[in-house]
């Protein structure tokens, strides 16, 4: 009796003693995240030999219902029919534009199916997904640059996919900081 005793007084104490005031400090809070501004990334879109880059767009976009912000900037290319738009975007690490990226990015998954492929990739270093339709003749690459910037292109009306990843390697990743 005296052991069961001695357990509920040990209980009660642990339980009593869970429910008072914390005593330890508060989690500081992540330092706010300075993103590029529009016009930054504006400057970095390429140029690109051979195609006519159309206007350049720029925006600051904010989400207000779960607080992400971001900053994107983005241009058309053309040659003839084929069409390549380029997309810059600063999440500022934002888990919640990134997250699914980053699984996937310069994987080592490999799919080949009838009209096409889906692939790992690693463009300028940074890891990326590239998928290319065979018979639509249409593409898109996205890299993941420093768990942060997501640089997309995608194409129509290609022969290949040489032309997406030749302009990603355009966009000078060194000036994403």
């Amino acid at each position: 009796m005296k052991i069961l005793a001695l357990i509920l007084v040990i209980v009660t104490s642990v339980t009593l003693a869970g429910c008072g005031e914390r005593t330890e400090a508060p989690a500081a809070e992540p330092a706010a995240v300075v993103l590029m501004t529009a016009n930054s990334l504006r400057a970095i879109v390429p140029e690109f030999d051979g195609w006519q880059r159309g206007t350049i767009t720029a925006q600051d976009i904010a989400a207000p219902d779960r607080g992400d912000r971001a900053a994107h900037a983005s241009a058309a290319y053309t040659r003839g029919v084929a069409r390549l738009d380029l997309e810059i975007t600063d999440t500022g690490g934002a888990t919640s534009m990134t997250e699914s990226l980053a699984h996937m990015a310069g994987s080592n998954v490999n799919r080949t199916v009838s009209n096409g492929y889906f692939k790992g990739t690693t463009i300028g270093g940074a890891p990326g997904v590239e998928s290319w339709n065979t018979v639509d003749h249409l593409g898109e690459i996205t890299l993941l640059v420093r768990d942060r910037y997501i640089i997309h292109v995608g194409g129509s009306g290609l022969a290949d996919a040489v032309p997406l990843r030749a302009l990603l390697e355009r966009v000078d990743l060194t000036r994403l900081k």
